[in-house]
């Protein structure tokens, strides 16, 4: 076994070299070796040509020399523990070639992107029921946006023809983030289970505050299975990440060139959003002091919704505290909305403000499931004389800075020092933020430069010092 990196555009470094056998050798799986490939091909040549074949039948894939991605980065087919079912109607159904165009896509990724992973699942009967992977920047992204993370099984809800499902966080823009992908032989408990398992492996960190479910009944059972006890949330509006991208006839080799476009211009969209985040200033729409506050910290996207609860406030009236309990006050805000066409009506929400750790919640939970406070606190928090809204209530994530700050506050101390895995990882999202600073102008563009090819000779003198 022989493990490469690309290091350049023309040259290519051994990263590991293995002499002996680290995979299983069997005679039924004799026939893909190398050195069957002239006998296959001599036999084939003495039989007549069959019949070409259109129908969908059930792809079968075998046990390949590669390793373990707790050593090396690289995944390996495995079949899941503790399952006894052999079912065929769990393996995935695809097309001819269809095998042939993903597997080629991951060789194609891993030689280019050490850090892009995949696991293969297989079944008894040494067919392939679940597929998952993710690239390098999905596995970064986990590691700013990992308090939520909603599952998205559109594809298997709607019966597309690719039975896909998407791991989706949230940026600082308040914008959704791929973190990751599989292929789904059948909506099963187990599936599922197997599915979390290998996302969690992938992103060698633990799981989420909050899974965010669609209205799968089996994804759901395989959260509580998985998080006994821990919460998750069920979300009847996500949108999906590929949308667009993906319809209910796309092929599998359709959807793995459309998968990189997909990611290109969303990451595109968020560099896009950064720079504009930095160098823009957002218009205020009143003179309250919380507006003035918010606009310094949030990102442009984020701001504006926030600015829609400022407004908000106006609409909200007859603020009164009911209720003294020590340090804890209770108070009602009425509002008034609107309701079928241009009628409005009265609603009364419950905040209760505590004033010596200055905490503060409203009945409709705005900021537990969106991150910013409701014009209900903004107004009780007024009510009581706070010009500023307190720091725990400005998340950090859908700050301007976020990637730089969650940097210095994350350092290497829970790094496994001696995995180079782990090494890569830690430098990758490190990395992230420089090259996206980079990116968003000419001098910015050719300080970065400069500054990376001078380090890469000081890592080459390191190299060189080894020796």
């Amino acid at each position: 076994m022989v493990v490469i990196r690309l290091v350049d555009s023309k040259r290519w470094r051994i990263v590991e070299l293995e002499l002996e056998h680290n995979h299983q050798v069997s005679p039924q799986i004799k026939r893909f070796y190398k050195s069957h490939k002239k006998m296959i091909l001599a036999a084939k040549s003495a039989q007549p040509q069959p019949e070409p074949v259109t129908e969908v039948h059930t792809i079968k894939l075998y046990r390949t020399p590669v390793m373990d991605v707790g050593c090396s980065g690289y995944s390996k087919f495995s079949e899941t523990e503790g399952l006894n079912s052999t079912d065929l109607s769990k393996h995935l159904e695809r097309k001819e070639g269809d095998a042939h165009a993903v597997y080629k896509y991951f060789c194609r990724m891993k030689l280019t992107n050490p850090n892009f992973y995949y696991l293969m699942d297989l079944g008894d009967g040494r067919c392939l029921r679940n597929v998952f992977w993710a690239d390098a920047r999905s596995r970064a992204a986990y590691g700013y946006f990992c308090d939520a993370v909603a599952i998205d099984t559109t594809c298997l809800a709607n019966k597309f023809e690719i039975p896909l499902i998407s791991f989706v966080g949230i940026n600082h823009h308040g914008k959704s983030v791929l973190l990751g992908c599989g292929f789904l032989g059948q909506e099963s408990v187990e599936n599922f289970v197997w599915m979390l398992r290998a996302w969690l492996k992938c992103m060698l960190g633990g799981p989420p505050k909050v899974f965010i479910t669609d209205q799968c009944k089996p994804l759901q059972n395989a959260v509580h299975i998985f998080r006994r006890n821990d919460p998750f949330r069920e979300n009847e509006s996500l949108t999906p990440f590929f949308d667009g991208y993906v319809h209910k006839y796309t092929s599998f080799k359709e959807f793995v060139d459309k998968y990189d476009l997909a990611l290109h211009r969303k990451r595109i969209k968020e560099v896009a959003a950064d720079v504009e985040s930095r160098s823009s200033i957002v218009e205020l729409k009143t003179r309250c002091n919380f507006e003035e506050q918010l606009r310094k910290v949030y990102t442009k996207e984020i701001f504006r919704r926030l600015q829609l609860e400022v407004e908000g406030m106006y609409s909200c009236f007859n603020t009164r505290q009911v209720n003294v309990n020590g340090p804890i006050l209770t108070h009602i805000v009425k509002e008034r909305v609107e309701v079928e066409g241009n009628e409005k009506e009265v609603r009364c929400y419950g905040v209760l403000y505590e004033t010596t750790q200055v905490d503060i919640r409203c009945i409709c939970s705005l900021f537990n499931y969106k991150g910013y406070l409701c014009r209900h606190t903004l107004n009780v928090l007024n009510y009581n004389g706070m010009e500023e809204v307190p720091s725990r209530y400005i998340l950090p994530r859908w700050s301007k800075d976020f990637k730089c700050r969650y940097l210095l506050h994350h350092g290497s101390s829970n790094i496994d020092m001696y995995n180079p895995v782990y090494w890569y990882n830690h430098l990758y999202k490190l990395a992230l933020p420089v090259a996206e600073a980079g990116a968003q102008s000419e001098e910015h563009y050719k300080t970065t430069l400069q500054a990376l090819v001078e380090l890469l000779n000081k890592l080459h003198l390191v190299e060189d010092n080894q020796v």
